[in-house]
């Protein structure tokens, strides 16, 4: 059973991160996407426009919305929403992203017509906004983390003696350039600033590297390495910061921490976890660490209750959470 509407609204202003601007962002997203799958679309409209009105949003919280607006004729909303996209977070492909169909209805109408005339310059805009230093690094630090991850070391295998050997090398290199991309990221960061959406064009940071170094450690626990506990609290202090101030998304935060958790068959925030089978694209329901605390742990960052959550993605509750 959902938990109502009242009770989720009152723990999100009894929660102490509230009173940070981008918390109420994230409430309005969140209380939109309930309104929908409760049936009630043009309130969920109205919410997601009441968002946006007032705060920068991510590239990708724009389409959903944006969709909406157009299924529901409601073009005028379609013609903010689509404006307020390209200006905040630039380019993007209409063919790509939205029906065609309700896009060509959308496209004869005087908002339409309004939007042909105007999204190259709507564009042009944001371009002007992004950091070519930031740019670079965060490229160059992806590809040194791709470059061990996608198959380039088997180079070594004709040198080494077996797959065993060839396994322990790779685990190794893998693990060295993990703790290099950590510190040049640390290094970047202190000096120039957090890589964060405002320095990219509206883009969020591509957290591909942080989601291999960023992994959730027990502090207490004395087998843990000294160098991995001083990295987590690093990042998850930085992080927890940029979600404040809406610069790192809540879901990027969980999912970064939950995917290298998946490692270990785990999550500590309940996100979704896919990976690619047999039979295609698997949903993996891991059991949650501290189950009795993960929705005070979602809050804290934005996020609903995972029984919401996983209600409206049609998913079914970890096998270890218990609904009170």
């Amino acid at each position: 059973m959902l938990m109502s509407m009242a009770t989720f609204f009152n723990s999100y202003s009894n929660a102490q991160s509230i009173q940070h601007d981008y918390y109420v962002y994230y409430r309005l997203l969140n209380q939109a996407e309930i309104k929908e799958f409760e049936g009630d679309t043009i309130d969920a409209l109205n919410i997601y426009i009441k968002a946006f009105n007032n705060f920068k949003g991510f590239e990708t919280d724009y389409i959903h919305p944006i969709k909406l607006a157009l299924k529901l004729k409601k073009y005028k909303q379609a013609y903010y929403l689509l404006r307020q996209k390209a200006i905040h977070t630039g380019w993007y492909s209409s063919d790509d992203l939205f029906h065609k169909q309700h896009m060509d209805g959308f496209l004869k109408s005087k908002y339409g017509k309004c939007y042909n005339k105007n999204f190259k310059k709507w564009l042009v805009t944001n371009e002007s906004t992004y950091n070519i230093k930031y740019l670079q690094f965060i490229s160059a630090i992806n590809e040194s983390d791709q470059l061990v991850r996608d198959g380039k070391l088997r180079i070594l295998k004709p040198y080494l003696s077996n797959d065993s050997i060839y396994g322990e090398v790779r685990s190794r290199v893998i693990s060295y350039i993990d703790s290099v991309n950590f510190l040049r990221f640390k290094k970047f960061t202190t000096y120039n600033g957090f890589p964060s959406r405002s320095q990219l064009g509206g883009k969020e940071l591509s957290h591909t590297f942080i989601v291999h170094t960023f992994k959730y450690v027990n502090l207490d626990d004395f087998k843990v390495e000294q160098f991995e506990k001083e990295k987590y609290i690093y990042l998850d202090s930085l992080l927890r910061k940029q979600i404040r101030l809406g610069e790192f998304q809540p879901s990027s935060f969980a999912y970064c921490i939950d995917y290298s958790l998946s490692a270990d068959s785990m999550t500590l925030f309940g996100y979704p976890i896919y990976f690619r089978g047999k039979d295609g694209i698997e949903f993996m329901n891991f059991p949650l660490i501290d189950p009795e605390n993960v929705n005070k742990r979602r809050l804290e960052i934005g996020l609903m209750p995972i029984e919401i959550d996983r209600k409206i993605k049609n998913l079914p509750l970890p096998p270890n959470f218990i609904l009170k």
